[in-house]
């Protein structure tokens, strides 16, 4: 059998590259794995797991520049904005029409004149699955159709569920070559999509999320596998890091210093993040906590590292870039081979983490250190699309607020007495952290991508069995 993965973004070459899937999969008699990267996630010898061995190719995944190609780039901006609208309709509590309730608003404009449309749509029974299924029949995608009759995979595995972003996965359809989506994040199901071309199956983090999967996207039942999240395996089945003494030695920590890590959420996306910088910095210098602390601030992968370098003005501040490949802009980012190891170590010896939102609330408890939210603007008049306020109203986010797994602060007095108390108690607050990640995971083992390699196979073998023949190929 032929498995082929699609590596177009940063979390998709983590699921697959910089865990053990590579590595279990190879060695299972009678699969043959295949990588498809683009150009930016081009997969090197040095990327691989040392002793694994794979086929890999760089693949345009773009409609082209025919007069058809770009007449289906013209049918498309449309089709998207019509199946967001509709789902936006549909599940108005979900976070996708959320975000975009807020953009109407931030513009002036009014949700229901704007959306009547597409709640007529609704009326007529019309959902987004219809128009996906309707898009099928155009787009051409020239080399990547030529590239999958070359190979002609069992099965496509992939990580993306943005909308649009994978529509040159309709030759696949076409070709009659089953698809797998491994949903890579927590938020994909309610904030991402609608998904423009339906998978045969899929791999959802949570029962929640599968929940989400069915009311959201009318994904089948029996299409949806619970199987953990890859990426925790790291947690519950850590490699080595370096002790406490040796990483405050290579950070130029004072060893006697409480640590307090702040992450950092993308500063294009949140205003305010740049400015809880100084407010940080400033609390923890004046030694008004009662500790020495020495700050760390771990910048975002994914934002401008010109743009972090204007908000850190302070010379002496430690800050943390995720070990790994950026580009020339800053804007995307390959997780290097020892980027797991360095954020366990970095989250290990913090004894508090502070961060607006983001999945860092998941990592750190999983290591169970305590997690402040910053729920405030920090004085800045922000518009809806801008203020940090927004983001803990989303759906996405509301299990770890419901649980109490985390400090959520709205002033600089809160953020204060929460510091205070995290670091005299780290323990408070911890079986509210461990019941998060229970929920998420409930196997918390390390060997989730045993299970999921497992259940690739599986599919790939009942799509060899119902699909003898191949449309195409």
């Amino acid at each position: 059998m032929k498995i082929l993965f699609v590596i177009d973004r940063s979390s998709a070459f983590r699921e697959i590259v910089r865990s053990k899937v590579l590595e279990e999969m190879t060695q299972r008699p009678g699969v043959e794995v295949v990588l498809a990267s683009t150009k930016r996630y081009q997969i090197k010898d040095s990327d691989l797991p040392e002793g694994v061995t794979v086929k890999r190719y760089v693949v345009d995944l773009e409609p082209g520049n025919s007069l058809t190609a770009r007449f289906s780039y013209f049918l498309d901006k449309i089709f998207h904005t019509v199946s967001r609208d509709v789902a936006c309709v549909l599940h108005p509590d979900s976070t996708l029409a959320q975000i975009r309730h807020s953009m109407l608003r931030a513009r002036g404009k009014n949700i229901r004149n704007k959306l009547a449309y597409a709640s007529f749509l609704a009326s007529l029974g019309l959902r987004p699955i219809h128009f996906a299924n309707l898009a099928e029949r155009w787009g051409p995608y020239p080399e990547f159709t030529a590239f999958l009759k070359r190979q002609n995979p069992d099965l496509i595995v992939y990580s993306n569920m943005m909308m649009g972003q994978m529509d040159c996965l309709r030759a696949a359809r076409r070709l009659g070559i089953p698809l797998l989506l491994d949903l890579p994040s927590w938020d994909q199901p309610t904030s991402k999509g609608p998904i423009t071309v339906q998978p045969d199956f899929v791999v959802a983090w949570s029962q929640e999320m599968k929940e989400d999967l069915i009311r959201l996207h009318d994904i089948p039942t029996r299409s949806i596998h619970v199987g953990g999240v890859l990426y925790f395996d790291h947690y519950f089945d850590p490699p080595t890091i370096v002790s406490r003494d040796e990483y405050c030695r290579k950070m130029g920590i004072p060893p006697e210093h409480k640590i307090v890590l702040y992450s950092l959420s993308r500063i294009k996306s949140a205003p305010a993040a740049g400015g809880f910088i100084e407010k940080l910095y400033s609390m923890l210098r004046d030694s008004r906590l009662g500790f020495p602390v020495t700050l760390i601030v771990r910048a975002n992968p994914l934002d401008d590292v010109n743009a972090l370098k204007q908000e850190i003005t302070r010379p002496d501040l430690l800050i943390q870039f995720p070990t790994g490949d950026f580009d020339a802009n800053g804007s995307d980012w390959k997780a290097g081979p020892t980027e797991a190891t360095d954020r366990i170590a970095a989250i290990t010896y913090a004894d508090v983490m502070v961060m607006i939102q983001s999945t860092m609330v998941l990592d750190a408890a999983c290591l169970d250190r305590p997690i402040i939210n910053l729920a405030y603007d920090n004085n800045l008049q922000l518009d809806e699309m801008q203020s940090v306020k927004r983001i803990f109203h989303f759906n996405h986010g509301q299990l770890y607020q419901k649980l109490g797994s985390t400090w959520m602060v709205r002033n600089e007095e809160e953020l204060g007495k929460a510091l205070v108390t995290y670091l005299h108690d780290p323990k408070l607050h911890s079986p509210n952290r461990l019941k998060l990640i229970a929920e998420i995971d409930p196997s918390r083992d390390g060997l989730t991508y045993k299970r999921w390699v497992d259940y690739v196979i599986k599919c790939t073998e009942e799509s060899i069995s119902s699909r003898p023949l191949r449309s195409g190929l």
